[in-house]
């Protein structure tokens, strides 16, 4: 098992990043091909040897994911993913 654990810095406050991660929810199950489930500023993520949750907090976004068999080979590639996400929706 491999994790991803980091967090993003913003400046949108509470209520705006909750939207925002909506989008990169999104972008992340579109990508992926992953399960979504959001509610009240979290999103559970889930699918082929992944699973975690992405949080949404006053000043940061919090990510915590493990990874599975094959998708252990290319951990750098899915967390440079997740960052240009965050990064196009929160700058």
């Amino acid at each position: 098992m491999a994790r991803l654990s980091f967090k993003h810095r913003h400046s949108l406050g509470y209520a705006e990043a909750c939207g925002k991660l909506v989008a990169v929810a999104e972008q992340l199950k579109s990508r992926y091909q992953l399960e979504v489930t959001a509610q009240a500023g979290q999103v559970a993520l889930s699918g082929k040897g992944l699973r975690g949750q992405v949080v949404a907090q006053e000043d940061t976004i919090e990510v915590e994911i493990e990874l599975f068999g094959p998708l252990m080979l290319i951990k750098g590639r899915i967390e440079a993913g997740i960052r240009k996400a965050l990064d196009e929706q929160f700058g």
